[in-house]
């Protein structure tokens, strides 16, 4: 067998017996903490969504976006109730 060969067998032999080679992804770190965006301050996302007050539709997207958007949005929605 040729270098190549020999390289490849070696490879080949290590990823059937569940040891990865040095060099490979299986040897990186695994980070499971989400992801999260940065927040906006209260006060800002209130003044968002207050901006949509006549806009039923938006407000109604709001309330799927984020939680602290839910009780503007629901506040804006609920606001004039006919019976």
């Amino acid at each position: 067998m040729d270098d190549r060969g020999t390289s490849l067998h070696i490879l080949s032999s290590l990823y059937d017996t569940g040891v990865a080679p040095p060099n490979s992804y299986a040897n990186l770190p695994v980070h499971n903490a989400a992801v999260t965006a940065p927040s906006l301050p209260p006060e800002l996302s209130d003044h968002i969504v207050d901006h949509l007050r006549g806009d039923y539709d938006a407000l109604k997207t709001c309330t799927l976006t984020c939680r602290a958007w839910l009780p503007r949005a629901r506040f804006w929605l609920f606001k004039r109730i006919s019976i």
